[in-house]
């Protein structure tokens, strides 16, 4: 990958907050993490309850086509549609953004409740016009998904917790939105279950459906609130104001992030081409085709999100950093993400090594349970990364292209479950093969942990002095705010860069000089 290209002060203007007390977990963070567990929760409980309407009443004229085919429309969207989605919340109010995305949410999960309600009435008979209205609602809602899921822990929490001396709120946050994700991926399904066994498949997914509407406003409304209250989200991101195209494509925004963050975008989508995930319609299947009992098929799903659990809590604890004083701006940020790179290191290598045991305990024969304990274990080490990778991109995404990385981001992860579902559909289709497919998902573990490493050795933390504003190397918008004074400053860049061609007073580390 090229390294990043010059960036000069005069592309970036700067637009300074008023005075006002700063953003702390206890206030604003818990408010956050509140509008999460809203969305998420409903959001998953109709996500569930969805594709059971689709299959229509169990019996011989079930078929799995139609739910295919949504999980096809909503992949494909996303694959195609998301980078241009978070481009443009990059060029909108922060407000304004998540209320329209909000509001194609609603449209969207009406579609769908409004085709499964058709079906109700048309019994097991094909409905094409319904099933139309059932796959658009899910393209409409998956694209919105990329700002009104996303932003929250994406953009509103790193903008909210801005500055060095915010560093431990943000982190604190982070971990609590990736706990409160977890507890509502748990509850949602559940949720969803108990409409669907209440009402049945299809008056349960219109339940489940009309609730995830209703969930909307709640969940906007304290959105709204937080940025009612706090002017660091009022405040329009830093704009470029040289020469160049409106509408610069979004994935040569991701591709030229100064940090190197693409890469570590690439290690984070890998994890998504994967048949050893607990709630994977394949991994569900193929222990039923092992006459594995419905009740340690269910506990194997507890397990995983079990696991979850205890991944985010020994990440936190593993991850901190010390508190102490630190004069040079942009040390304490750094500190933090030299932290995070360790222990997400260390995380990519537990999953890698769970995954490597439950290949062998399939390739044994006879060791089923050994294996969905491998895998359940190695839940800790994805959601432990999935934690590490999220303050990451907090910390060193440009605050101008944060919505454009998310659209490119999902639009990866969207392109990868593609690639595993046809990969398993032409190669891997028969229960004997899945073996093969384990170690497939196992190489791309590896090939996660590969390019992490090669972030790691390209990019490192640097403190040095530029002198006389002149630099050779690409700053974010975050970076240049703290260059102030004598403009020394601790930051992450690519490891190759030299040292200035221009400088009165020399640099107080000759570049490179990486911090340790």
């Amino acid at each position: 990958m090229a390294p990043p290209q010059k960036t000069d002060y005069n592309t970036v203007a700067i637009e300074e907050t008023g005075q006002e007390e700063a953003a702390s977990y206890t206030n604003e963070g818990r408010w956050l993490v509140c509008s999460e567990v809203i969305t998420v929760v409903a959001a998953r409980a109709w996500e569930f309850s969805v594709p059971l309407a689709l299959l229509g009443p169990p019996g011989p004229h079930a078929s799995l086509r139609a739910p295919a085919a949504l999980a096809l429309a909503t992949t494909l969207a996303t694959a195609t549609l998301a980078p241009r989605t978070g481009a443009w919340a990059d060029r909108s109010d922060r407000r304004r953004a998540s209320r329209v995305a909000r509001l194609a949410q609603i449209l969207g999960t009406a579609l769908g409740v409004l085709g499964v309600a058709s079906l109700v009435y048309d019994g097991s008979r094909q409905n094409y016009a319904a099933l139309s209205l059932v796959l658009l609602g899910g393209a409409v809602e998956s694209v919105a998904a990329v700002v009104s899921k996303n932003a929250p822990k994406k953009d509103w929490a790193p903008a909210l917790f801005d500055g060095d001396e915010l560093v431990d709120e943000l982190s604190r946050t982070t971990s609590a939105l990736a706990t409160a994700g977890q507890v509502a991926e748990v509850v949602g399904p559940l949720l969803g279950a108990l409409c669907v066994s209440c009402l049945g498949p299809r008056r349960g997914a219109c339940a489940a459906g009309v609730l995830n509407i209703a969930s909307s406003a709640p969940a906007q409304a304290v959105l709204d609130s937080l940025y009612a209250k706090c002017s660091k989200l009022r405040t329009p991101r830093a704009v470029r104001e040289v020469v160049e195209e409106e509408k610069v494509n979004a994935w040569k925004r991701w591709a030229a992030q100064p940090s190197g963050t693409s890469l570590i975008t690439l290690a984070f989508c890998c994890l998504w081409f994967t048949a050893l995930a607990p709630h994977g319609a394949v991994l569900t299947a193929f222990l039923a085709t092992q006459r594995a009992d419905p009740e340690l098929i269910a506990v194997f799903r507890i397990c995983g999100a079990f696991f979850g659990f205890i991944g985010i809590a020994v990440f936190s604890r593993c991850s901190r950093v010390s508190t102490s004083d630190e004069s040079v701006s942009g040390a304490r940020s750094a500190r933090r993400v030299s932290s995070l790179r360790m222990a997400s290191l260390g995380a990519l290598l537990f999953q890698l090594t769970c995954a490597c045991l439950a290949v062998y305990a399939l390739r044994d024969g006879d060791m089923v349970l050994v294996f969905c304990a491998a895998v359940a274990c190695s839940r800790a080490g994805l959601y432990a990364f999935d934690v590490g990778y999220v303050e990451l991109q907090q910390l060193l995404v440009d605050e101008r292209d944060r919505g454009a990385c998310q659209g490119v981001e999902a639009a990866l992860c969207g392109a990868m479950e593609l690639g595993l579902a046809l990969t398993t559909l032409v190669f891997f289709s028969e229960p004997s093969s899945f073996v093969e497919l384990a170690e497939l998902s196992s190489l791309f573990v590896l090939l996660a942990l590969v390019l992490f490493a090669a972030w790691l050795a390209l990019y490192r933390i640097f403190d040095h002095i530029h002198a006389e504003r002149d630099h050779g190397h690409a700053h974010t918008a975050q970076d240049l705010k703290r260059l102030a004074g004598d403009g020394r400053h601790v930051h992450v860049a690519y490891a190759g860069v030299k040292a200035c061609a221009r400088s009165s007073h020399g640099h107080a580390h000759p570049h490179p000089h990486p911090v340790p």
